[in-house]
């Protein structure tokens, strides 16, 4: 990840996807210092070096409420698996 895209980018993961894109997720940190936090970001890449923002995995606006306290709220620990996912190239 580069640093003018996010100054931070917690606990990455990839994910070729069959479109060509590379695929990040990162954990509930905001991109930048300051910034609002959200339940895990998605970004994507072809080259790694430039990078396009998809959006946040959750908001405190669409939150489930069984989630609990709200991102941004305190210490908190969250286990998110994501299964079953499938891209599709159009």
């Amino acid at each position: 990840m580069s640093r003018s895209f996010a100054d931070t980018w917690a606990d990455p993961s990839a994910i070729g996807g069959v479109d060509g894109w590379w695929y990040v997720y990162a954990t509930s940190d905001p991109l930048r210092a300051g910034g609002i936090p959200a339940l895990g970001h998605v970004a994507k890449t072809r080259d790694w070096q430039y990078w396009t923002y998809v959006g946040p995995l959750l908001t405190s606006e669409d939150m489930p409420d069984w989630i609990s306290p709200k991102p941004g709220s305190g210490p908190r620990t969250f286990v998110v698996s994501v299964t079953g996912m499938s891209f599709t190239s159009q």
